[in-house]
Order: structure tokens, then sequence, then C-alpha cells
């Protein structure tokens, strides 16, 4: 397993030869909900799995809190609507969220919280009750399970990528990360999709 710092800048970095290659490619990306470089990567990740959804299973992992007891909160939260919702829900969430500066300002103060929130979900047809439901009951061994499979890999940094349970250093592009995830197809199951070319300037880091 390589560090925990994926300071890599070169968008042509490709997935090392210790990938191994499936049919479907599992990726994980181990990230603290509001880690700006972990927002970072989200938001380089999403037009990744819009692109290669259907051909290979991305995951988001919660690797725990680091920045305060808000941010498990909002792990939960965010393992409770993929839960009842699906991973596609979980994506158009994160894609608002991650947008919104407010959000990242309110450091968890559920006054501050709740009226940018609950719009967001009311966009989505999320039933915010729910949600708040599962983040009682549910949600811990999710969260208690995100957190073990961090370490049954080592892996106490985030943003950190994996990909078939290898560490993959790759910069925060789309293209990058694209590039990383098709290269651990077997030659015979690559899509088609891989050919498309994402963009190649980094995300930028925390909300916005």
């Amino acid at each position: 397993v390589m560090g925990n710092n994926i300071k890599n800048s070169n968008a042509n970095t490709n997935a090392p030869q210790d990938v191994q290659k499936t049919d479907k490619p599992v990726v994980e990306a181990f990230i603290f909900s509001y880690c700006p470089y972990g927002l970072q990567f989200e938001k380089a990740l999403m037009p990744v799995y819009n692109l290669l959804k259907d051909k290979a299973d991305i995951n988001i992992v919660a690797i725990g809190a680091m920045h305060g007891e808000y941010e498990k909160t909002e792990s939960l939260r965010q393992l409770c609507i993929q839960k009842n919702y699906g991973k596609d829900k979980l994506w158009a969430y994160l894609d608002k969220f991650n947008a919104n500066t407010a959000i990242g300002n309110c450091r968890g103060d559920d006054a501050c919280l709740s009226p940018l929130l609950s719009p967001i979900m009311r966009s989505l047809s999320i039933d915010k009750g729910k949600i708040e439901s599962c983040m009682a009951s549910d949600a811990e061994n999710l969260y208690a399970a995100d957190g073990a499979k961090a370490s049954s890999l080592g892996i106490s940094g985030a943003p950190t990528f994996v990909i078939n349970g290898a560490e993959v250093q790759v910069s925060r592009t789309a293209d990058a990360i694209k590039t990383a995830i098709c290269n651990a197809f077997t030659d015979s199951s690559k899509p088609a999709e891989c050919s498309q070319t994402l963009s190649t300037t980094p995300a930028t880091p925390s909300f916005g």
C-alpha cells in the first residue's frame, strides 16, 4: 500500500501495474465528508461516475471524522441517502452539497445547515424524515462498516483512491481518474466510454 498523500499532478498518471484487471472494477474513494480535498476528489469523480456507473462499481467510502462531529453527521446523512435512494441520488445530492459555499461556512451548526440542506433534499425528492430516521438507526452500522473497510486496507488518510483493492495515486482531474479506472478493465470488457476525454483541469478544493 502506497502513502496516503495523493499529490501527483501528472494528468496522465495511470493505474499502477499491481491493480488487478477485472470485468467490472470496484472503485472506492475514501473521503472525509467536509475535507476540502475530499470534496475536490468527489467533484473530479462525479463526471466519471456518470460516464462509467453502469460498467464499474464506483463508491464513496466514509473514512471517519477529522474536522469535527458534524463531519460524521454528514457522512451518516450521505450513507442514508444512498441506502434509501441509491447511488445516483447520492451523487445528485453531492453535486448540490459540494457546490454550496454556505454549507461549508456553517461548520455543522444545525440552525445554519437545516435551511440549506432542506431545499436540496426537496429538489431531489428525498424525504428528510426518512433520512433522519435512518441516521438514528441504521446509519451507525453502515458508518462502522466503511471504517472497518478503511482499516482493513490500512487507510488512514483521505482522499484515498482504491481500485480492485489496490491504492492508486492519481491527480484530481476527471480524465486522470477515468483513465485509472479504464486501465483496470480486462481488455475484452473495456467499455467504449473509455475513449471519451473528460476534463483535464483539477477540480477546485473545498465547497463552491
